[in-house]
C-alpha cells in the first residue's frame, strides 16, 4: 500500500508541475514548441507518458473551469428559480465541449 501512496504523490507532483509550467508558459521560455515537446524533451517522458500526463492536466483544468462556471452561474442566477443551477451548468458544459469538437 505504501508503494501505491508514493506513486499517487508522484503523479500529483508531476501534474502540479505541469500546471505551473503551463500557467506561466515556461515551456515556451525553455524553447519547447508545446507542452508535449516539453514533457518529452525536458522531462524525459515517453510519448505515451507525455500524452497521459497532458490528458491528466486537461482533466484538472476542466474541473477547475467547471467550478468557476458553476460559481459564476450561482452568483449570476442566485435569484432565478425557473431553471436550476444544475441545468445551466450542464448546458454550458455541453456548449463548451461542442465548440471544442472538430467539425467533420
Amino acid at each position: 500500500m505504501h508503494l501505491l501512496a508514493s506513486s499517487s504523490r508522484t503523479e500529483a507532483r508531476i501534474i502540479a508541475h505541469l500546471v505551473a509550467v503551463e500557467e506561466r508558459r515556461l515551456h515556451l521560455e525553455a524553447g519547447n514548441r508545446s507542452m508535449f515537446d516539453y514533457c518529452c524533451r525536458r522531462l524525459g517522458l515517453s510519448e505515451s507518458e507525455a500524452f497521459h500526463r497532458l490528458d491528466d492536466l486537461a482533466a484538472v483544468i476542466e474541473r477547475a473551469l467547471d467550478l468557476l462556471i458553476e460559481r459564476t452561474l450561482k452568483e449570476r442566477f442566485a435569484q432565478t428559480s425557473d431553471v436550476s443551477l444544475h441545468q445551466r451548468t450542464e448546458a454550458t458544459r455541453r456548449e463548451r465541449r461542442g465548440a471544442a469538437l472538430p467539425e467533420s
